[in-house]
């Protein structure tokens, strides 16, 4: 942890300085560069901060705190300090990758009459005499922590990988892409976290990527969706996506942060 600023000759140095600001956590934690290497820090209360813009730091209380930002409208360059003499260790933050690619750890569908009923991608009922047993309810799950290293980002950019199964459903067929609260497979009904939007007409036992909100990826990042599902209750689509056994990038997630 970080106790004082010095110079390489381990003498104090002026504590309030600019340096860079390389990201910030909704826990209030930041992480600035200093010697070209990433150090913890914290911010101010309802600060808006910018990720790679100049922030100027000081020491309160034995830490390192975010006071305030370069304004952009500044006519001149504020210079960032990155010759700063650490005299301790600090251990280097990995690279996170953007877009961030998130392959999915298992698929299932559950239907209120069976429980986990398959394990590909399902939505709807293929009668109205199936209908009576409870439409299925898809879902792709993650896996836990696969999007921690970049809480705190913002999503710009969503997008889910869509395998739809062959002989399920006549024809093209559009599937409902809905949020749900899942990492892993809960012990019973998934629960939504919001509506659902259909996609376009997909061929049977096509793969394509479909956009989706940048919204519902922040979701993702935030901590307030687990994962992408299919939410139907009808019978025109009932149709599926392929489970992992049979494509092992069904539902991949691709998320542009900032």
């Amino acid at each position: 942890m970080l106790t004082s600023l010095r110079d390489s000759d381990a003498r104090p140095v002026d504590e309030r300085r600019w340096v860079q600001l390389a990201a910030t956590a909704t826990d209030g934690s930041a992480t600035v560069i200093l010697d070209g290497v990433p150090v913890p820090a914290r911010c101010l209360d309802g600060a808006a901060l910018v990720v790679g813009s100049a922030v100027l730091v000081d020491r309160v209380d034995g830490l390192l705190t975010v006071v305030g930002q370069v304004r952009t409208s500044n006519p001149t360059t504020v210079p960032v300090d990155l010759e700063v003499a650490l005299p301790y260790a600090v251990s280097a933050t990995p690279a996170v990758a953007n877009p961030l690619v998130v392959t999915m750890a298992d698929t299932a569908s559950w239907r209120d009459s069976l429980g986990w009923a398959t394990t590909d991608v399902r939505q709807g009922a293929y009668s109205q005499a199936y209908a009576q047993y409870g439409y299925y309810r898809g879902v792709w799950l993650p896996g836990s922590g696969k999007y921690a290293a970049l809480r705190g980002r913002r999503c710009t950019g969503f997008r889910v990988r869509i395998h739809r199964s062959s002989g399920i459903g006549a024809g093209s067929m559009r599937l409902w892409l809905a949020m749900h609260a899942h990492a892993t497979r809960p012990s019973s009904s998934p629960v939504w976290v919001t509506d659902a939007v259909a996609t376009s007409y997909l061929a049977d036992g096509s793969v394509t990527t479909v956009a989706l909100s940048a919204a519902w990826g922040q979701m993702l990042l935030d901590g307030t969706a687990g994962g992408v599902g299919l939410l139907y209750s009808g019978l025109t689509d009932y149709s599926a996506a392929v489970s992992l056994a049979s494509d092992s990038r069904s539902g991949e997630i691709e998320l542009d942060c900032a």
